[in-house]
């Protein structure tokens, strides 16, 4: 993750941790359950963001566990630390993924939930991991994606999209995808969402030195109720949207110091 990346997530700390509360708590579960995390496990979650991951998990390990959360934003950290009791159980670092300041083998289970194409160098972050786990630990990747086309689920969730645009009148909108559809129509300077695809982190993994290798895919929908709730997810969760978000502040910052009494802001969307 790049210093202004870093930045963009700085300012939506605090609205990052209670959108993903609401909306990725389920897929934090699902990681957590994938990795059979359970009583007395010491469970590293990198790029933890506002600790999600590491909430779920500490729920399972008991008091005979332990739960690490590492990051390098410190403002996605304290919202961390504010959603979780002090204790010995639970803790969270600021340390780069790609240089883990941890002891060799010291960990049961590795998590990592939307934060490994984030990472400044992906295959580095993964050698840390393994290098950090124990011998037969657990490592289980959440990376954004959609369902396979001809998958049981990819099927399902496109006839599923389908009967909910008859019933809608064929008006459906799509968070962040709508947003970010209408960035790229009025040609906004996009800095796009970092992607790895599945072969490509399966090859990296492997690389790490990581075997016997299974991918599944899970998925959540939900609906928003408000314009306000649908803009809120769409710029707090989307890469594109929080840098397009930067630079207008940055343009009209400009322009007022510059000309504050012929600007026009209607020019910078905001």
């Amino acid at each position: 993750m790049g210093e202004a990346e870093k930045d963009g997530y700085a300012a939506v700390a605090a609205t990052y941790a209670r959108v993903t509360s609401r909306w990725s708590r389920p897929l934090a579960a699902a990681l957590v359950s994938r990795a059979s995390v359970s009583h007395g496990d010491h469970v590293l979650d990198v790029g933890t963001g506002t600790g999600l991951v590491a909430r779920e998990a500490a729920d399972h390990v008991g008091a005979e566990g332990r739960v690490v959360g590492v990051d390098i934003s410190e403002a996605m950290l304290a919202e961390a630390r504010s959603a979780v009791p002090a204790g010995p159980g639970v803790s969270f670092v600021r340390m780069p993924a790609e240089s883990l300041d941890l002891p060799d083998r010291e960990f049961d289970v590795a998590l990592s939930l939307f934060a490994v194409t984030h990472f400044a160098d992906p295959a580095a972050a993964l050698r840390e991991m393994h290098r950090v786990l124990t011998p037969g630990g657990r490592l289980v990747l959440g990376a954004g994606g959609r369902a396979p086309l001809l998958s049981v689920a990819g099927v399902t969730r496109r006839v599923g999209r389908v009967l909910s645009l008859v019933e809608s009148g064929g008006r459906s909108l799509i968070a962040p995808g709508f947003l970010e559809g209408l960035l790229r129509e009025e040609d906004a300077p996009l800095r796009e969402a970092p992607h790895l695809g599945l072969r490509a982190l399966v090859a990296l993994v492997e690389s790490a030195g990581f075997e016997r290798i299974l991918t599944s895919w899970c998925g959540h929908e939900g609906e928003v109720e408000t314009a306000e709730e649908f803009w809120e997810l769409q710029v707090t969760v989307s890469t594109p949207a929080r840098a397009w978000r930067a630079c207008s502040r940055i343009a009209i910052a400009s322009r007022q110091t510059t000309s504050p009494t012929i600007g026009d802001s209607r020019e910078v969307p905001q």
